[in-house]
């Protein structure tokens, strides 16, 4: 009886090994800062978009100046594109001029300044 428990006992636990390392993921996030060092708040729509030009998903956020966030893009984005939608109590309405791609596994930094170049609608 022994004899038979032990090559089920190490199957059962080679199982368990197998089903943890699969389901682990060791693949970093896809991450993006977004800054603002404009001289006043600012309330952005910040758009992710597929490699199609899908609109995947987006955040509206009001950020103060010097105020920063860190967003976890989604596995399919594959670059972002932000809307300013306020800028202090005026309606702004621009998008910036710039699509920031993203990198696999890292982070990359968008800071609103006064140089940022944007555009109409």
């Amino acid at each position: 009886m022994k004899k038979i428990l032990k090559p089920i006992a190490l199957l059962l636990l080679l199982c368990g090994l197998l089903v943890t390392t699969a389901c682990s993921s060791d693949d970093p996030d896809t991450t993006f800062t977004f800054r603002n060092s404009f001289t006043s708040a600012v309330e952005v729509r910040i758009s992710e978009f597929s490699s199609s030009g899908s609109r995947i998903e987006n955040h509206t956020q009001t950020f103060s100046i010097g105020q920063s966030r860190e967003f976890i893009a989604n596995p399919r984005t594959t670059h972002v594109k932000v809307f300013i939608i306020r800028s202090g109590n005026l309606s702004f309405n621009r998008w910036i001029q710039q699509v920031f791609y993203l990198n696999n596994g890292s982070n990359i930094d968008i800071v609103l300044t006064g140089t940022t170049m944007c555009w109409s609608k």
